[in-house]
């Protein structure tokens, strides 16, 4: 993993459970059954490991207490971790019952006044047994984890820089084996998909609500257990931009990930690019900052800068955009927000492409998920759009009848596809929320002109790499945090590169 900023290591994203979509959502301990993450033996030591080459922090060794060891389908997901005053240290292991797949993360964050944090991992992959983690060796009926000289790689975060690292585990840790071993039957047909009857309201060149078709929403938990008001703070000199009513919410009341969702208008006269929320501090309601420092990039209609940078964080004015963010740890306590609002100018008009969301097809909901959808989008430009590779992320937002939010996603579309005017696209996602009410869905599309050379990306520093890929066998909050953070990372360095152009036109 490269490039990852001081933020997203204090999330330690990589909870790792390859495919255990709903790890934390069972399971629990002996003494608290269905708890996420409640400490199966509190006051006594799982075994130690020895830690090389780590922060002096780490200070040589990993004193283990099992937090959690369940199963969820084919796979067992257990989490240790040792924690004192400013400073926590977890590390999550995962293994695959069907295929002996491993994947093991150890991460390391100091909260002191000098706060610095880091992640390492090695996984074996999702699709074929690899030797990346094999100095792993795990005993899954005798709850027995041996780590033998077994590397991780990763990065150490202080303030604002960021190194490449590695660190060598060895020694044995204990886990309390969980019921359920055997890997389970392979799931039945796919359901039959409810037809769209809805319709949509194009919001901007590559975003639309599309209203009236299913609903959205496992409906096993009442909203009001998933959503709350939060207050905010716009720090600064602002005149270009007004915020609506921001909320936290999260996708089930068993996890305390906190998406906050919140409505950007440019009130300006110009149109506005790399609209951002930067020094986001999040506090409980004493005043008191909780969570990880963050920034982020609004979403907003797609327009191209010059040399060719595409982005969609623009807002033309009286435009609104979405901010949809992810953070662990956090939905109980938080109850404020505060942050400074900025942006670039953009003297470009918007491209003559837009591809705009049209439809939605949901699968009906599973154990895992509140359904999977498949999103049609229609390019209603007069040139051809690149979907896919380097403009890869849309996002979307589930609303209820009265226009508040319930949930959000952000997907990552590897694969580049070219549209041709009044072409079609298609962008699939899975909807993880227990809640219900929700047949408001606004839909964002990332998308650049086929012009865009990739020469251009290259030397200009700004390309996705394959390291920048999220495997999607993470867990549903954990995969967000990882999309979310690449999505940021991406849109740093376009701006990075606009900037140093001089922002000329």
């Amino acid at each position: 993993m490269k490039q990852r900023t001081k933020r997203f290591l204090k999330t330690a994203y990589l909870s790792l459970a390859v495919g255990v979509m709903t790890a934390c959502n069972s399971g629990g301990s002996s003494d608290n059954p269905g708890i996420p993450g409640a400490p199966v033996n509190p006051t006594i030591t799982a075994g130690t490991l020895t830690v090389a080459k780590g922060p002096t922090s780490v200070g040589g060794n990993f004193v283990a207490i099992e937090k959690s060891a369940k199963i969820v389908g084919n796979h067992l997901s257990v989490s240790w971790a040792e924690e004192s005053v400013n400073h926590v240290e977890t590390l999550y292991m995962a293994f695959n019952l069907a295929n002996s797949q491993n994947v093991v993360n150890f991460s390391s964050t100091d909260y002191g006044s000098s706060s610095s944090s880091g992640i390492w991992i090695c996984s074996d992959g999702s699709s074929s047994p690899t030797d990346a983690c094999k100095g792993v060796t795990v005993d899954k009926n005798a709850g027995v984890v041996t780590f033998a000289d077994q590397v991780l790689s990763g990065q150490v975060s202080a303030g604002q820089s960021s190194t490449a690292s590695i660190i060598t585990l060895n020694g044995t840790l204990h886990f309390t084996p969980p019921s359920g071993i055997t890997p389970t039957p392979t799931p039945g047909p796919t359901p039959t998909p409810t037809p769209w009857t809805g319709t949509s309201t194009a919001t901007g060149n590559n975003s639309a609500v599309l209203s009236g078709g299913a609903v959205i929403g496992k409906g096993t938990t009442a909203v009001n257990d998933l959503r709350k008001q939060i207050a905010v703070t716009v720090l600064g000199t602002n005149t270009s931009f007004t915020v609506g009513t921001a909320y936290a919410t999260r996708s089930t009341a068993l996890l305390d990930y906190a998406d906050i969702i919140m409505p950007v208008t440019n009130i300006g006269t110009e149109a506005l690019c790399f609209v951002q929320l930067t020094g986001i501090i999040y506090r409980d309601v004493s005043g008191t900052a909780i969570g990880v420092p963050s920034s982020h990039f609004v979403q907003g209609s797609v327009r191209k800068l010059s040399s060719g940078i595409f982005t969609d964080t623009c807002l033309a004015p009286g435009e609104t955009g979405m901010a949809g963010t992810i953070q662990a740890d956090l939905y109980a306590k938080v109850a404020k927000m505060e942050f400074t609002l900025q942006s670039s100018v953009s003297a470009n008009s918007a491209p003559v492409t837009s591809v705009v969301p049209q439809s939605y097809t949901l699968l009906p909901p599973t154990s895992i998920y509140a359904g999977s959808f498949s999103i049609k989008a229609l390019n209603v430009g007069a040139g051809p759009a690149l979907v896919g590779e380097q403009s890869r992320f849309h996002m979307w937002f589930l609303f209820d009848d009265a226009g508040r939010p319930l949930s959000w996603g952000l997907t990552d579309s590897t694969t580049p596809s070219v549209i041709a005017a009044n072409g079609t696209a298609t962008i699939t996602d899975d909807v993880f929320y227990d809640g219900s009410g929700g047949s408001k869905l606004q839909v964002f599309v990332d998308f650049e002109d086929t012009t865009l050379a990739a020469s251009f990306r290259q030397t200009s520093g700004i390309a996705l790499s394959a390291s920048d890929i999220c495997p999607a066998s993470l867990p549903t909050n954990e995969l967000m945090l990882c999309r979310n953070e690449i999505r940021n990372q991406r849109l740093e360095r376009l701006k990075s590169s606009y900037d140093a152009q001089g922002s000329a036109p």
